[in-house]
């Protein structure tokens, strides 16, 4: 999946939204597994799937209770091109789908704050996640430490994750002299990189891929 490639589509639900990717494949539902979870009693447990086909996405059904409709008509056995302006119903639970045109794209969040509008790190790398709650956010590494741990109202770091198993800080990206190096903080379920848990600061390569709970962030050098 080209991950570095700007979103192409979003989601909106009551307060909340979601960005769409190429070659993503989204899962919709009451469960807390699914990419997009709605916390409504009628809407299935694994609900819906939204597919990318190569020049949008499709939607289909996953045998919910209560069904699933794009534009007041329901899917049944059949998957549907959603396009521009679409409003879609998981049960009584309305999600509108909006196609991101390039002079819409909306700036990238997540970025750190280092008191100055010049990166201080090496530019133009960033990280994307990859897999876990908060699939497809990007965040560029800008200045010499980068904190990344789980969001909460006191959380001072940069990068703020959704996902309950990673520590409050969990790691740190700081940038020297030949690259970025991913650092541990004694977090209370480690931290991988490729697979490998890091016991001591390792220098990170373009396509790494560090492991912080369940999820994944993919480590893109520019």
């Amino acid at each position: 999946m080209e991950t570095s490639r700007p979103p192409v589509a979003r989601l909106r639900w009551g307060t909340e939204e979601r960005l769409l990717y190429p070659d993503q494949k989204i899962r919709l539902g009451r469960a807390a597994e699914n990419d997009v979870v709605l916390n409504d009693p009628k809407v299935s447990r694994n609900h819906a799937e939204l597919e990318w086909n190569g020049t949008g996405f499709t939607l289909r059904d996953l045998g919910s209770i209560n069904g699933t409709s794009v534009n007041g008509q329901r899917l049944v056995n059949t998957t549907r091109l959603l396009r521009d302006g679409d409003e879609v119903l998981l049960s009584k639970q309305v999600i509108s789908y909006e196609i991101i045109r390039a002079e819409q794209a909306a700036p990238i969040t997540g970025r750190a704050s280092v008191g100055t509008t010049e990166p201080l790190g090496q530019i133009g790398s960033f990280l994307v996640v990859s897999g876990g709650p908060d699939m497809g956010q990007e965040y560029p590494l800008w200045g010499e430490i980068v904190t990344i741990g789980r969001a909460s109202q006191e959380a001072t770091w940069e990068i703020r994750l959704t996902d309950r198993s990673v520590s409050r800080p969990h790691a740190r990206l700081e940038h020297r002299d030949d690259g970025f190096y991913l650092v541990d903080l004694e977090s209370a379920n480690g931290t991988l990189l490729n697979g490998i848990p890091v016991q001591f600061p390792i220098m990170l390569k373009d396509g790494d891929v560090i492991s912080v709970g369940e999820t994944r962030l993919t480590f893109y050098a520019r």
